[in-house]
């Protein structure tokens, strides 16, 4: 017949452990958790259904991990450091809007790593918008009509002659 043990200190190591109820608690960067939040909502909003599509990365070890977290860390390091004067997370979502509007990389946006790749083009598109190469339409009549009005076009059709006719 064994006795019951009565160490009191095997009775003190196991009140003094700390009672894990219910959820375990969340120790991940409220920064990063925010923006990969903001992004896929805004993605929702603007017709992905699922939000940001999933991008898992595979460690040297094995280990996998979520991609579009470590692409929201990456964003949030680069633009606090591009522009300290700012705070990182609203520039972040910043960006995410300004992605949205634009309508190629609306389009091309289903991750953050799309956006972190793509970050300096898109704030250089923002600050310097250039219709992607393209004058619209009312641009070119303006245009058109300012050569025509400046009379830098002496000869021709606009001068009552026309390429058809005899001399």
């Amino acid at each position: 017949m064994t006795e019951p043990v009565t160490d009191l200190s095997v009775e003190k190591n196991l009140q003094s452990e700390p009672q894990h109820e219910g959820a375990r608690a969340d120790h991940r960067d409220p920064a990063i958790t925010e923006l990969v939040e903001y992004a896929s909502a805004k993605l929702r909003e603007n017709g992905l259904p699922g939000g940001l599509d999933s991008d898992w990365i595979a460690t040297k070890g094995g280990k996998r991990l979520d991609g579009n977290r470590a692409a929201a860390r990456n964003i949030l390091a680069k633009l606090a450091k591009d522009y300290p004067n700012h705070p990182a997370p609203e520039s972040a979502k910043h960006l995410v809007d300004v992605a949205l509007r634009d309508p190629f990389h609306k389009t091309n946006f289903t991750r953050l790593s799309y956006l972190y790749r793509h970050m300096t083009a898109i704030i250089q598109n923002h600050k310097n918008p250039r219709n992607h190469g393209q004058q619209s339409a009312s641009d070119k009549f303006a245009g058109a009509l300012e050569i025509l009005q400046s009379g830098a076009l002496s000869g021709g059709l606009f001068a009552g002659s026309s390429p058809y006719s005899e001399p």
